[in-house]
């Protein structure tokens, strides 16, 4: 068996600056992932704040999501603030 490739699903639609993730964030943060689609597409151009693998690129075979460095900081940022108040 050839060994997968771990080259990224759709890396045209990941968000990298910080306001928009921030912003993202702040309007999904009680949603799940797969249900924020109709606003991902109709205020962020498609643009989602993680990374993917698909079924065909991961290792595990399954789905995999991640975030880098820059958009889990944001993320992390953002969830302080709205925890401190």
């Amino acid at each position: 068996m050839a060994p997968k490739s771990h080259a990224e699903h759709s890396p045209g639609t990941v968000m990298t600056e910080p306001g928009e993730i921030a912003l993202f964030y702040d309007r999904c943060i009680a949603s799940v992932l797969g249900g924020v689609s109709h606003l991902r597409h109709a205020q962020f151009g498609g643009r989602r704040p993680y990374h993917f693998h698909d079924e065909r690129q991961s290792r595990s075979g399954r789905w995999e999501l991640w975030m880098d460095a820059g958009q889990a900081l944001v993320v992390t940022d953002e969830f302080e603030a709205a925890t401190s108040s």
